[in-house]
């Protein structure tokens, strides 16, 4: 069966942890975003993959090459212009083949596709949406169920007052190839704001399939320091490139800790990784590879970026440091994002005090 990776339109930036990268191509511990949705699908045993790029995702592209080193194939499929993702689909219409799935390039989950692919195929149905508990059902797009797992009636981003006895939206959609002549060419559609609804208008049958799962979508900051933390507490599962050497501490190769150090689990030290006397590394923390962690400093509910310097005597707490970033010797930062630009620190404390304020009050956030 194909599958279709979704990781076009325009070009998205999850502000600030990196200000020149899309979020597909935001490191996840150690490996871009969208290379663990093909890990997750090479797992799976699916090995026809095609990935709908716009012109500035060219660097997709560069970093998955044609599958071969996944032992699957990968196409690309290049936007001239964004038309939403049932426009995208549209632009495959003579390479897609029968039944397909649909995948975002920015999601980390878990789901298991395979018995959702059997419940689609025994019920005949010309899409499937897989669904899964969600936090916040107004994020994400909901469905209304009628008889037999039917969609009645699809609701993007509801209001809380109509987002009771939904079921939410995974963004994974299984479809039927005759679903995509219903798609106008050269017009801008979206999956869920018209192509569902005009297969509900119908009377196509839309089902949803229920998957016990963890998924997140990694379009904000909160939802990517919240993946992390699924993954080092055990709620989500994910292929990690480092070992687990006890309960709770995945370390890569050739990491160096010193023996008067503390860690404290859950906790993730990328590949060469150095870690100083007397410092400590508190849990729910992920540290880049590359990364220094100096003498007496303390690293707590953090996210390091690689090649970051946390200088001697410094403290970073429920805090989100990009690539190559430095702290001071005796710094201390507390529940901010900081990432480096043009040889200039930019920190959300500065830039965006609400998303601060935001952060400030989740106690999840900050690990304590």
């Amino acid at each position: 069966m194909q599958v279709v990776i979704l990781a076009g339109g325009p070009q998205q930036r999850v502000y600030p942890i990196n200000s020149n990268t899309s979020k597909f191509m935001l490191p996840f511990f150690e490996c871009p975003v969208i290379e663990h949705v093909v890990r997750l699908l090479v797992r799976q045993g699916f090995e026809d993959i095609i990935i709908s790029l716009c012109r500035e995702s060219t660097d997709v592209a560069d970093h998955l090459g044609n599958g071969r080193r996944f032992g699957v194939s990968i196409r690309y499929c290049t936007e001239g212009k964004p038309l939403g993702t049932g426009g995208a689909l549209k632009a495959l219409e003579d390479i897609l083949e029968e039944t397909f799935i649909v995948i975002p390039g920015d999601l980390i989950t878990d789901v298991d596709l395979t018995p959702a692919i059997a419940f689609h195929r025994s019920r005949s149905s010309a899409a499937t949406v897989i669904t899964s508990a969600s936090d916040d059902p107004t994020l994400h797009t909901c469905f209304e169920l009628g008889n037999d797992d039917k969609v009645a009636r699809v609701l993007v981003k509801p209001s809380a007052k109509d987002a009771i006895d939904v079921c939410v939206s995974t963004g994974i959609t299984i479809l039927d190839r005759h679903v995509i002549k219903r798609i106008p060419p050269f017009e801008s559609r979206d999956i869920d704001r018209d192509v569902l609804p005009r297969l509900i208008k119908e009377a196509e049958w839309v089902r949803a399939y229920h998957a016990d799962c963890r998924w997140l979508d990694v379009g904000t900051v909160l939802s990517y320091k919240a993946a992390h933390f699924d993954v080092l507490e055990g709620r989500l599962k994910a292929e990690l490139n480092a070992e687990a050497v006890e309960p709770g501490i995945w370390i890569g190769e050739r990491v160096q800790i010193d023996p008067t150090a503390q860690i404290v689990p859950p906790v993730y030290l990328g590949s060469g990784t150095v870690i100083g006397p007397e410092a400590v590394i508190g849990a729910r923390t992920v540290i880049g590879a590359e990364t220094a962690v100096g003498e007496r400093a303390t690293v707590r509910a953090s996210i390091i970026g690689s090649g970051s310097r946390v200088a001697a005597n410094s403290s970073v707490v429920g805090c989100l440091l990009g690539t190559q970033y430095c702290t001071e010797e005796g710094e201390a930062l507390l529940n901010c994002s900081a990432f480096n630009t043009k040889q200039t620190d930019v920190r959300s404390t500065d830039i965006n005090a609400e998303l601060l304020a935001n952060y400030s009050t989740r106690a999840d956030f900050v690990g304590l």
